[in-house]
């Protein structure tokens, strides 16, 4: 029960750490696209400024389906050319999976940016201010529940786009990301072209987003969520 709560507590801890920072860049932001008199053509601004979409992936590339995220890309680049594609993860050699996404990458070099690990700190600043963020798994996760990364992506207020496996269904939907059917590169390109064609409507989705995390994901969820598990 003891190791439980520990973990409980890192992850939690880790999540709220995310979610500040990510709040903190988001308000900035909007503070300098006030003094910029952005005003209601402010999101449209953004995305044009921002020709690049982001996923920070640990390492196991395959778990987060980075292979179908850089192919979709692709497909997407065929009709929106200048644009580019930021990874923030690690490459293990010894891998396949690995490998056959570093050789997509190697391929275009002028379209893929391989960042490496980036620390902590610089993750959120990227996460806002990236045109869209993806997270494609293409297969359940062994371990199950809510990862992490998707509630950071959430949070950040940048269109995301997620593949609905079963262990998300029931737990997001299609008002708070971009959902796509595992292993389809097709409708990941369909995904990226909606973002930036339906700027309004991204705009809806991503706040959506962000209630649903303050909603669900702060600290103050969880007290209520173990005051009540107490209760029983």
């Amino acid at each position: 029960f003891f190791d439980t709560a520990v973990i409980m507590r890192f992850q939690i801890s880790h999540t709220i750490f995310f979610v500040k920072r990510i709040l903190f860049k988001i308000k900035s932001r909007r503070i300098d696209m006030r003094r910029k008199n952005f005003y209601g053509r402010a999101f449209l601004s953004f995305l044009k400024k921002n020709k690049t979409f982001f996923v920070c992936s640990g390492a196991n590339l395959e778990r987060d389906g980075l292979l179908d995220s850089l192919q979709g890309f692709l497909l997407f680049n065929d009709t929106h050319p200048g644009y580019t594609f930021e990874i923030a993860s690690s490459i293990n050699q010894n891998d396949q999976y690995h490998k056959k996404c570093l050789d997509l990458i190697n391929l275009h070099p002028n379209l893929f940016k391989l960042l490496g690990p980036l620390p902590p700190y610089l993750i959120p600043e990227k996460m806002v201010e990236s045109s869209a963020l993806l997270l494609t798994p293409h297969q359940n996760y062994q371990t199950k529940g809510f990862p992490t990364k998707l509630g950071e992506y959430l949070a950040s207020g940048t269109p995301t786009i997620c593949s609905m496996i079963d262990d998300l269904i029931g737990v997001i939907n299609a008002n708070i990301v971009y959902s796509v059917k595992p292993n389809s590169p097709q409708m990941i390109a369909e995904a990226l072209h909606s973002i930036l064609m339906n700027p309004k409507e991204a705009e809806s989705i991503s706040s959506a987003a962000q209630r649903f995390m303050k909603e669900n994901y702060t600290i103050d969820s969880y007290k209520k969520a173990l005051i009540s598990f107490l209760k029983i």
